[in-house]
């Protein structure tokens, strides 16, 4: 496990239709199977609709997509602000460095404020 680390780079993150960016160190956790994403329904708005996520092995390039479609409010869809997402085979090997980038859906009202959160599962153990 790598995680659970709060991502934030810069003060608009998590905008409607855009994509985000964060790197992400630490140990070796193997293939990347699953995630875990949410965020703590805090600020102006926490409600997000979350497209999906990816994750890439910086080191070798190997990517793990994981598709969300839903939303993480507590007043849409099942009111549940976090999600554990899986994979397939085919995840990373080998790289104590991973991307993790985040589409935000393109829905009215899909961007959030709050302090979103992730946190990357392996099959070699946990950071």
């Amino acid at each position: 496990e790598i995680g659970p680390f709060k991502l934030n780079t810069s003060r608009n993150n998590f905008e409607r239709g855009k994509t985000d960016n964060f790197s992400v160190e630490g140990q070796e956790i193997g293939a990347v199977n699953r995630i875990r994403i949410g965020h703590d329904n805090k600020g102006f708005g926490p409600g997000w609709f979350l497209d999906s996520v990816e994750v890439v092995n910086e080191a070798t390039g190997d990517k793990s997509e994981f598709r969300c479609q839903r939303w993480l409010a507590k007043d849409e869809d099942d009111g549940k602000i976090s999600r554990e997402l899986s994979v397939g085979d085919g995840a990373s090997h080998g790289s104590h460095g991973y991307k993790v980038t985040i589409l935000t859906g393109d829905r009215p009202h899909a961007g959030t404020s709050a302090n979103v959160f992730c946190e990357v599962v392996g099959s070699e153990g946990s950071t």
